[in-house]
């Protein structure tokens, strides 16, 4: 009986409440009553497998998340919102992220507003083994400011910090990320090797929006089994001058089954060469781009590339609408 009752005991997980704009002295977390008045206690706790962070909607929160724990299969964190209103705010006020997760698994981020950051909006990112399980949904991130200096930046950047850290099983759905100086809109990268030999597998990003970036709009990078779909990209690479790349504006690299469907991109631009749409890349393997409408870039409307030795096999281009592309639309 005892064993029984301790069993049940260690799988009770906890809502804990934020309320950035409350007036009282913040109390437990553990009702909306004694909510927590701002990030830096949430900051300080490890949380546990099913456990929640909830934030009031309507409210703004000055400072970066950076919760510590991890959940595990059928049991995620969750960073959501409570109450009516407005989606809950994180303004990072030019720090590195609103919302930062570092070797941790099987989250849920979902219904809040992320800003300020520089140079990430929201960033998932470890340096060692495979971090599994991420939900990002219903979540707006703009305003993320700086100078870009590598890829692996922008609004929402999931990429891997260490040669044989990567992911496994991510779904973005249903985010708007808009209005940054850093590069990417919306970015997954798989590894940071320099050989493509480890790869992001089962990563879907679909029925989301970029617009009105530096750098590229939204990318694969070294991922294995992977789609995006039923989203669009408008005003990417408005770079004014060309520092770390050339940008387009929905694309692959060293990615194997990935799949590019059922997607708009338009006014994509580039501070030098590149500037198109749709773009299967050099590393990829058995990529497909299809039932997409690519229109009024600077470059071309759909491209498929090898180089720096690496061969692109098996690509298949089919079913597109092109129209009025080889146009800056600047």
């Amino acid at each position: 009986g005892a064993l029984a009752v301790l069993g049940a005991t260690s799988l009770t997980a906890a809502d804990r409440y934020v309320d950035c704009g409350g007036s009282r002295d913040g109390g437990d977390g553990l009702s909306p009553d004694t909510a927590w008045r701002s990030l830096e206690p949430v900051n300080e706790t490890t949380f546990a497998p099913g456990d929640s962070i909830l934030l009031r909607r309507g409210t703004r929160c000055a400072g970066s998340l950076r919760p510590k724990g991890s959940g595990e299969p059928e049991r995620p964190i969750r960073i959501g919102a409570y109450g009516a209103g407005p989606l809950p705010v994180i303004d990072a006020e030019g720090g590195e992220a609103a919302v930062a997760l570092f070797n941790q698994h099987h989250w849920h981020i979902e219904n809040l507003e992320a800003t300020g950051g520089n140079p990430y909006g929201i960033h998932v990112s470890g340096d060692r083994g495979v971090l599994k399980h991420f939900r990002i949904r219903n979540v707006v991130i703009h305003g993320v400011a700086g100078e870009p200096e590598r890829k692996t930046s922008g609004l929402l950047v999931i990429a891997a910090g260490g040669a044989d850290q990567t992911f496994e099983d991510v779904v973005v759905d249903g985010v708007t990320a808009y209005d940054t100086t850093q590069w990417a809109g919306i970015i997954v990268m798989g590894s940071a090797r320099p050989d493509g030999r480890v790869r992001a597998r089962q990563v879907t990003i679909r029925n989301s929006i970029v617009h009105d970036v530096f750098g590229d709009g939204i990318v694969l990078f070294q991922v294995e089994d992977g789609l995006i779909e039923k989203s669009a990209a408008w005003r990417t690479g408005l770079q004014p001058r060309q520092t770390i790349g050339t940008p387009n504006g929905i694309w692959t690299w060293r990615c194997r089954r990935c799949t590019v469907q059922w997607t708009e991109g338009f006014f994509i631009d580039s501070p030098g060469v590149d500037g198109g749409v749709y773009d299967i890349d050099w590393g990829n393997d058995d990529n497909v781009v299809q039932h997409n409408f690519g229109h009024d870039a600077m470059g071309y409307c759909a491209s498929v590339f090898a180089a720096s030795g690496e061969v692109t096999t098996n690509s298949v281009v089919r079913y597109n609408v092109c129209v009025n592309n080889g146009r800056s639309p600047k």
